[in-house]
């Protein structure tokens, strides 16, 4: 995929999920006017809308699912449509923790966007199956979305980079952030990429917008943990993570009224 069709790609996505009620529906004719899929909806390629656990048993007269490699011959960025839409559909009711309660589908294709543009070490041609992964990373560890349902609709290699990057909910959430620090350092290459645009996106987040309930030292102890993490990723985008560092060691926020370092003893 050329670097241009990239950038207007995600660009063209992006600014979608900014304003959905005015360009969902142009850019999306099997989308509802208010920014999600209608029930059952099938995009122009027959591609479906994921299948939620409950469901299922609704679609069991319907016609089988078009398999994602009868897009082989279909450009790169229809296939980011048609992701797009499936993870819009199974994030349609979340919102961010901001104050604004923003559509949650912003914080995916933010991730995606990073992976694709400067400064990040994959730009200007980042692999098409690591944006599809970033703007489904959250899909199985928080919505109804199974395994299954990627491996079907995108295929073996998306799924697996997206289980990568999905916590094991039957821990607690103490284990779970530990283990994303140790399971760092041995996730793929492909994994990597979206955990440190994910950690980017939202480290950046919390600059700008400090989450309802959340404590100044809550915030702080946040980034304390992601730097961790990023350490784990080390070398795998010196680009993206050289923006992380200048994060780590000058970014502030406000919470109250009052400013505060986000990571208070780190300075490289």
């Amino acid at each position: 995929m050329s670097s241009i069709a990239i950038r207007n790609s995600l660009s063209s996505l992006y600014l979608v999920v900014i304003q959905p009620k005015l360009s969902f529906h142009k850019a999306f004719p099997f989308l509802s006017s208010t920014g999600t899929p209608t029930p059952y909806a099938r995009s122009p390629s027959g591609f479906p809308s994921p299948i939620s656990k409950r469901s299922k048993s609704a679609m069991t007269t319907r016609q089988s699912p078009t398999p994602v490699t009868s897009l082989s011959q279909s450009s790169d960025t229809l296939l980011l449509l048609e992701t797009l839409a499936f993870s819009a559909r199974a994030h349609e009711k979340q919102k961010r923790k901001n104050k604004q309660g923003t559509p949650y589908i912003q914080h995916p294709l933010d991730v995606a966007r990073r992976i694709a543009a400067p400064p990040s070490s994959l730009a200007p041609s980042p692999d098409v199956k690591i944006l599809q992964a970033a703007i489904l990373h959250d899909t199985i560890e928080d919505t109804d979305v199974t395994p299954e349902d990627l491996e079907r609709h995108f295929g073996r290699e998306v799924m697996e980079i997206v289980m990568e990057c999905t916590d094991d909910g039957t821990l607690s959430k103490a284990e779970r952030k530990q283990t994303q620090i140790d399971r760092a350092p041995s996730r793929s290459f492909r994994a990597k990429q979206v955990k440190l645009a994910d950690k980017w996106s939202n480290l950046t987040d919390l600059t700008i917008d400090v989450p309802v309930g959340w404590t100044a030292q809550r915030v702080q102890e946040y980034f304390i943990w992601g730097k961790k993490v990023v350490d784990g990723c080390k070398g795998a985008n010196p680009g993206m993570e050289a923006e992380l560092d200048e994060l780590f060691k000058w970014g502030t926020f406000k919470h109250e009224g009052k400013e505060y370092e986000c990571h208070p003893t780190y300075r490289g």
